[in-house]
């Protein structure tokens, strides 16, 4: 499933960031490989934490170890660390408007699970983003669904095969 997928993707990069974040600096050797384990470690705690309302550049700090020019050096060319949140917090707006399992909460339930309390602020930035309003985006999203066909209608060979690389 795809939640089965996500869990392997994030224990892998954990395992890879742990083996970077784990070895001693050598002469020569460049501290690249370092910089991106932390930069997807941080990448993976934010998105773990996005709703959290108090996430922000301190709170990162503070829970990830790294120093706070360090985290705002990682982040410099997504715009900075409130920069990428806002985005991530977005993005993450957007997929649940588009799944229809969430028609039942209004915007503003989706937005303020997301630390998105003005809805004016908002509106604003989802438009900016994405060139339309959240419920615009909705409607357009309901208009165009596809309907769900009976669950053996689905094609599941990369879904079995994943499963046998696990076995």
């Amino acid at each position: 499933t795809i939640r089965d997928a996500t869990a392997l993707n994030d224990a892998s990069l954990s395992l890879i960031a742990a083996c970077l974040n784990g070895t001693q600096r050598q002469e020569g050797v460049s501290s690249e490989g370092v910089s991106f384990a932390r930069s997807v470690a941080v990448r993976q705690y934010i998105s773990k934490q996005l709703q959290n309302p108090n996430l922000n550049a301190d709170t990162i700090v503070g829970a990830m170890g790294v120093s706070r020019s360090r985290l705002y050096a990682l982040f410099e060319r997504d715009g900075g660390v409130s920069a990428y949140i806002r985005n991530r917090r977005l993005r993450a707006v957007k997929l649940m408007l588009a799944d229809v399992g969430n028609d039942h909460l209004s915007v503003q339930e989706i937005t303020s699970r997301f630390g998105f309390d003005n809805a004016s602020s908002f509106s604003r930035a989802f438009k900016n983003q994405y060139g339309t309003s959240a419920t615009e985006f909705r409607a357009v999203q309901r208009e165009h669904a596809l309907p769900l066909g009976k669950s053996e209608d689905i094609d599941r060979r990369w879904e079995s095969w994943i499963r046998t690389l696990s076995a």
